[in-house]
């Protein structure tokens, strides 16, 4: 296996050495081509050395990270993005289900994040496309889903989405024109990024677009019928909550 040229872009000397230090230990055949800490610094670097995989910080002393991919020339690389916790940038990332690694970064999360690399590498995500990604998650409020396949990212519309099914830790989402997709990511992930988009959980099975019920018929726990004339159970313990959201949501 050919070895992952990798660049490392971070202001904080600190966080640069460690991440060298974390790379250096994984069981994996990784070259670190150079590090940056301006954006200037990391265009060059990028322009010049060609890297594969580029793990970037989002905040910079100059600017953030996602100037650089504005400006660099050369395009043919993935991007994990690295940040302390904040919300805007996480809710993005996973919406956009992008590479992104959290400070303090450990040797676990850091493996995953080069194992999916390779899963995705052959993507047409450029680094362009990506920042675009992001603005549009931003200045849209969230409007599109990345759902990851096994070779691609697939990017839905949220409005199209009828309701979601777990499946033994995967997710199977259901689409008002009939098709459905299923991906190797639990129901709660789901019910976690779309709960502010008008979605409820009203079942451990099933996770609902309210927008979607049509009516609800009573029972001990009782069924929701969707527009699509789909019917689904409600759980005794989700019953009082779901009916307050659904009043909420329609009044």
């Amino acid at each position: 296996m050919e070895n992952i040229k990798v660049v490392i872009i971070d202001d904080e000397i600190m966080s640069i050495k460690i991440l060298e230090n974390l790379l250096s230990e994984l069981s994996m055949d990784i070259q670190i081509l150079g590090t940056a800490r301006t954006i200037e610094d990391s265009v060059l670097l990028i322009d010049t050395q060609e890297p594969e995989l580029v793990f970037l910080d989002i905040r910079l002393k100059n600017g953030y990270g996602f100037d650089i991919l504005d400006r660099v020339k050369y395009t043919r690389f993935q991007v994990v993005f690295i940040t302390a916790y904040d919300s805007y940038a996480v809710t993005a990332f996973e919406f956009s289900a992008l590479h992104y690694l959290l400070k303090p970064i450990n040797s676990n999360d850091l493996q995953s994040a080069i194992q999916r690399y390779q899963t995705y590498k052959d993507s047409n995500l450029s680094p362009k496309i990506v920042h675009q990604v992001l603005q549009n998650a931003h200045r849209n409020k969230h409007k599109k889903l990345g759902l990851p396949m096994v070779d691609s990212i697939q990017y839905v519309d949220i409005d199209e989405i009828n309701y979601c099914e777990a499946n033994a830790g995967y997710t199977v989402f259901f689409f008002n024109n009939n098709e459905k997709i299923m991906v190797s990511k639990p129901l709660l992930t789901y019910e976690n990024l779309l709960s502010e988009a008008g979605f409820f959980r009203i079942h451990d099975k099933y996770l609902i677009s309210l927008k979607e019920v049509n009516r609800y018929i009573k029972g001990r726990g009782g069924q929701v019928e969707l527009n699509s004339g789909k019917k689904l159970d409600v759980s005794m313990r989700k019953k009082n909550a779901f009916l307050n959201a659904l009043g909420k949501f329609f009044i």
